[in-house]
């Protein structure tokens, strides 16, 4: 990215706040957005977990039109603590834009 002149991210755990948005989308600063699940054995880190799902479409239905987003994250290094991956796919949510 640097190479090419480009400047990106995966800002924090959180979606990112209306003002960083707007920051990023005026300089041309690319982001990836994530919803709050992160770590081995995260409590909400299940299949089809309607409160992931929820944040999920709620953080896609308010950034949707930030130039500055460019992809969003449904989770971050998770896993069952026992060292085993699980199907963490997300099936179904809904993008009323």
């Amino acid at each position: 990215m640097k190479a090419l002149g480009g400047n990106f991210s995966r800002i924090m755990h959180a979606p990112a706040s209306k003002n960083l948005l707007k920051f990023c989308d005026s300089i041309g600063y690319m982001l990836i957005e994530e919803i709050p699940v992160w770590g081995r054995g995260a409590p909400n880190a299940i299949p089809d977990n309607p409160r992931t799902k929820k944040w999920l479409d709620e953080m896609i239905t308010r950034d949707f039109n930030h130039a500055s987003v460019v992809g969003w994250s449904m989770g971050n290094e998770i896993g069952n603590p026992d060292g085993e991956w699980q199907d963490m796919t997300m099936t179904q949510v809904s993008m009323n834009m």
